[in-house]
């Protein structure tokens, strides 16, 4: 982000509520006598905060500001934490050797920090008898649990069923 910023003969405003070099309110002054403050201390005179009325200005070194807001929006960035989520896609009868390869491949998933969310697909006279689904919901349910919890599971049956599973807190 490139911020520009208002200073000096760029504020609109007749009156500012200033905060000088030491961070102590000045009170509401002049334009005019604020942006000679700033020139007598050899600083900048920024608008902080536009949206107040009278908008609040800072006697401060403006290249040094723009550095701080940067470092601040860096470090805010890097503190995101990006949940991704792994789909396994399954069918209410699937084979025993293929349900327990799809659990495993789940549970390591868990293990490396993601979320997992079973798709339970319904099709045709599947979707009729709602005990299928929810059976599966059921034994995945189960069969998590000591790898993880569940966070989510779907509402009404439909052509789609999901379970979302996360990883247990250590």
């Amino acid at each position: 982000m490139k911020f520009r910023g208002i200073l000096n003969d760029e504020i609109r405003h007749r009156e500012v509520r200033l905060i000088d070099q030491n961070g102590t309110q000045v009170g509401i002054i002049s334009k005019e006598n604020a942006i000679e403050r700033a020139k007598e201390a050899g600083l900048d005179l920024v608008m902080v905060a536009p949206n107040v009325r009278p908008p609040v200005c800072k006697i401060i070194d403006f290249g040094k500001y723009r550095y701080e807001l940067q470092k601040k929006e860096k470090s805010s960035k890097k503190n995101q934490k990006i949940v991704k989520i792994k789909e396994i896609k399954m069918r209410p009868f699937v084979a025993e050797a293929d349900y327990t390869s799809k659990i495993n491949m789940a549970k390591r998933f868990l293990s490396d920090g993601y979320k997992v969310k079973f798709n339970i697909f319904l099709s045709g006279r599947e979707r009729s008898i709602n005990d299928i689904g929810k059976d599966m919901i059921g034994r995945i349910s189960v069969d998590m649990r000591d790898a993880g919890d569940v966070e989510k599971t779907s509402g009404a049956s439909g052509a789609m069923l999901y379970v979302i599973v996360v990883p247990k807190k250590s």
